[in-house]
């Protein structure tokens, strides 16, 4: 699609556009409840929406009637208001969370993908241009440190598309959950049985266990001790087949 989306106006246009993308073979629906940030006369840091409810509503009830689930890129409480009124299962990046958030999610139990990573890698440039972005990086720290104590479900991902994945190392994320609040063995099961139980795939793969994908990875040193060990990979199985050992690929 020319903007990377599909595009939709109205209830009844907006079920058809998750007709058409389950049609195409997806798994997940990712709807982009938000845009354009600013701060209000009070200070507060809020979106412009891209939806009405009635629309939100629809894709998330047709994309659940099917059987998917639904992620919302979503950055301040604009979108989350929305969004969680919806019923998504997610929320993507949501750097800025209020107290109204973080206690709907963890009453109805979203998951929430900080991806800090891909904010700290596009605010500084996008920060020349709109000073916002540094108020949303500045705002994240104190957002991640609130939901883990309230209890979110944290899961680890990076995004796709926001920086080059050959110029910085995804792992990094670990580290950054970690830095804000985390214990090492916390981010660890973000990253592996906490984003499985997101995708609803639990029974497949992020743990090792018998009957499971045996997606397996050996690090430098122990994770635990050091969480930036996760940046070390040595070796690496896929499916139960070696795909990575030492220096060498099979």
């Amino acid at each position: 699609m020319p903007k990377g989306v599909e595009l939709c106006d109205g209830a009844d246009a907006c079920r058809r556009a998750v007709r058409d993308q389950l049609a195409h073979g997806a798994d997940w629906i990712k709807l982009y409840v938000e845009r354009s940030y600013f701060k209000n006369a009070e200070g507060q840091i809020r979106g412009r929406p891209n939806f009405t409810a009635d629309e939100l509503r629809a894709m998330v009830d047709e994309a659940h009637r099917n059987g998917h689930r639904v992620a919302a890129h979503s950055m301040t409480p604009t979108g989350h208001v929305l969004a969680l009124a919806a019923g998504v299962d997610s929320i993507e990046h949501g750097p800025v969370l209020d107290a109204e958030s973080i206690a709907a999610m963890v009453r109805q139990g979203v998951y929430w993908c900080p991806t800090a990573s891909v904010l700290a890698a596009v605010a500084p440039g996008r920060s020349q241009s709109n000073p916002i972005w540094s108020d949303l990086l500045a705002a994240q720290s104190d957002s991640f440190r609130r939901a883990l104590k309230a209890g979110v479900r944290i899961v680890l991902g990076t995004d796709a598309g926001g920086f080059a994945w050959d110029e910085i190392n995804q792992a990094e994320e670990f580290g950054r959950y970690v830095a804000l609040g985390m214990r090492p063995w916390q981010a660890l099961r973000a990253g592996t049985l906490g984003a499985a139980e997101l995708l609803d795939r639990q029974q497949e793969i992020g743990r090792i266990a018998p009957g499971y994908r045996a997606d397996i990875v050996a690090l430098a040193a122990d994770p635990i001790n050091d969480i930036h060990a996760t940046e070390q990979v040595v070796w690496v199985m896929q499916a139960g087949r070696v795909v990575k050992s030492g220096a060498r690929t099979d």
